[in-house]
């Protein structure tokens, strides 16, 4: 029978690692020549961060000329994207080499990461291969050719993510565990959070895991104790952020004031560039033009959506 382990048999560790390490170099590579404009760094997700890489650029903050700090997205993507800029001209190299070099390093590192996660469960041979696919999938490969803010989300979000499996499988093994692990877990899901806001409701996720998923043998104090720290090291993390932006506009903003608005604009099913590309009917169309009318926060995204289940629950189906 062929498995993953004996694929590769007679192989060295080290041949199978710079073998599976060259096809996906190469992948890259024939990705990145055959990709059309491949030249080209703006993307539609590129231009969303344009105006505080801009006021970056212009005085090294999130201010705009109009003295405006812009909490539209998250801090740390914009910060990556100038940087590379600052390191571009420095250097006097293209950025689009820089932003290929870049988000390679950011992929691999991103793969090592999986490795270690798989490997606590995994063997050696499966958790290479896990993280190759993982390296090789389309989402991260089109970041060598533009930049997204997953391929920079991932590396951070790794990090906690083992963290908090390697807390998790030590309590449940009743093996002693340091409060570090816990902290780093915390930080790095804040700098996560701080790339992209996705994982914002996770430290409440892992009260949950810890109190309804350890075993009889881990002690309710540790239950509470560790999920604690990770979730008052994340808020930390955020801290300074939520400050800034209260300080300058003079109102909380969970991360990233474009939340709801990415609710909102989610009924505009032919958004945008698609709107002349994409045929919907006249009672789509009417449900497109109340979400957005309507819908002005989280809050009033799920009272939209049970009021329209009531009112027309087919067209809710549909969409």
């Amino acid at each position: 029978m062929i498995t993953i382990n004996n694929v590769f048999l007679g192989l060295k560790n080290s041949n199978y690692i710079k073998i599976l390490l060259t096809l996906l170099i190469f992948y890259w590579l024939l990705f990145y020549n055959i990709f059309p404009d491949h030249g080209n760094l703006r993307s539609e997700a590129y231009l969303d961060y344009e105006p505080q890489v801009k006021a970056l650029m212009n005085n090294g903050s999130f201010l705009d000329a109009k003295g405006t700090f812009l909490d539209s997205y998250p801090p740390i993507f914009p910060i990556f994207i100038y940087l590379s800029k600052q390191l571009s001209a420095f250097i006097n190299f293209d950025l689009k080499y820089i932003n290929f070099f870049t988000n390679a390093i950011l992929i691999l590192f991103t793969m090592y990461l999986s490795y270690s996660i798989c490997k606590l469960y995994f063997s050696k041979q499966s958790s290479i291969l896990i993280s190759l696919l993982i390296g090789a999938h389309p989402h991260l490969t089109y970041s060598l050719i533009k930049p997204i803010s997953v391929t920079l989300f991932l590396p951070f979000f790794l990090i906690s993510l083992f963290h908090f499996i390697k807390i998790f499988k030590s309590l449940n093994e009743e093996k002693t565990i340091g409060f570090l692990h816990p902290i780093i877990c915390g930080i790095f899901l804040g700098l996560s959070a701080l790339v992209r806001p996705t994982p914002v409701f996770l430290p409440i996720v892992f009260f949950f895991i810890f109190s309804y998923f350890s075993t009889k043998n881990v002690k309710i104090k540790a239950k509470l104790i560790y999920p604690s720290i990770i979730f008052l090291s994340f808020i930390f993390t955020l801290l300074p952020w939520e400050y800034l932006i209260y300080k300058y506009n003079n109102k909380f903003v969970l991360i990233s004031s474009i939340g709801h608005n990415s609710l909102r604009w989610s009924f505009k099913i032919n958004y945008i560039d698609y709107e002349s590309k994409v045929q919907i009917s006249d009672d789509l169309s009417e449900f497109n033009n109340r979400g957005i009318e309507k819908v002005h926060s989280s809050s009033d995204y799920f009272s939209f959506l049970f009021q329209e289940l009531k009112t027309n629950p087919f067209t809710v189906a549909a969409v």
